[in-house]
């Protein structure tokens, strides 16, 4: 099993992360982010506006979002100074769950160890947990020496589009560098598996978040 590294984030403009409101004692952290701030210069009586922030999670988990609004009223002469607080408390997931096997270029069979300077290859499988429509933008695999591809191997699922549960493989072709290894056995770190996405619902024809 190869350890993935997936691009799992909101495209963000102003990419101030929120912390969790609580860590897992249920003790407050003692860290916050900066906060975003955002100016509406008059509002009429009964009207209403929107105000859109763009945040990123780095991490899984409960996450806690305090919003803040200070504003002023003003009758007659007096000016009136006033701010409403509230706290959203929202879950962030995985958008995919990856795995892979290796499997031997001479029977295809499923194997556990590779010989140097002998094809195999590596099936990430890709499975989206979204709700939402992802859109594929590109895939890697960032190996570790002396692991190397056989030549040239782009991205079987550019632009590809998933929708919750759905199901998606690619094939590499590698090899144990026999230059570069020395070692009669050894336990070899693959590498990286990566993932570049976005929600299809943000992206326009022009334009990619």
């Amino acid at each position: 099993m190869i350890p993935i590294s997936a691009i799992v984030c909101f495209r963000s403009r102003e990419p101030e992360t929120p912390v969790t409101p609580k860590d897992a004692l249920g003790g407050e952290f003692p860290f916050a982010s900066p906060p975003a701030t955002k100016s509406i210069t008059e509002l009429e009586k009964s009207s209403e506006t929107e105000v859109v922030f763009y945040i990123r999670s780095s991490t899984t988990g409960l996450r806690g979002v305090i919003v803040t609004v200070a504003y002023q009223v003003t009758e007659g002469q007096t000016e009136h100074k006033c701010s409403l607080t509230q706290k959203l408390n929202l879950d962030t997931v995985e958008p995919f769950l990856i795995s892979s096997e290796l499997l031997s270029c001479r029977n295809q069979q499923k194997m556990q160890t590779a010989y140097s300077d002998e094809p195999f290859l590596l099936l990430p499988e890709v499975k989206s947990l979204s709700k939402h429509a992802l859109r594929i933008f590109d895939t890697s695999v960032e190996l570790r020496p002396p692991l190397k591809k056989m030549g040239k191997q782009p991205s079987q699922l550019k632009e590809c589009t998933m929708y919750q549960e759905s199901i998606a493989n690619e094939c590499f072709a590698l090899k144990v560098n026999l230059d570069s290894s020395s070692l009669d056995v050894q336990d070899l770190t693959l590498g990286k598996y990566v993932v570049k996405w976005a929600r299809e619902e943000y992206l326009t024809d022009d334009k990619v978040r």
